[in-house]
């Protein structure tokens, strides 16, 4: 959930290298190694550009879902 709430698009990985992000998941959960981190930013740049309307409403829609789910 800590990945949703906090990178609930893309864009917001926009700059973000696998080192990073391996620290900031494995400070969460242990298993996460810096393979799954360089997985996620792959898949993410093969998606390509997934920027939709009204993209700001709908990380906040992301991130209200994952609070809620949090309680």
């Amino acid at each position: 959930m800590y990945f949703w709430k906090t990178y609930p698009s893309p864009v917001h990985l926009k700059g973000k290298t696998a080192e990073e992000l391996a620290v900031e998941l494995k400070a969460i959960s242990p298993n996460y190694a810096k393979g799954k981190a360089e997985m996620i930013l792959e898949c993410v740049e093969k998606d390509g550009n997934t920027h939709r309307d009204f993209q700001a409403s709908r990380d906040f829609i992301t991130q209200s879902l994952v609070r809620d789910l949090e309680h």
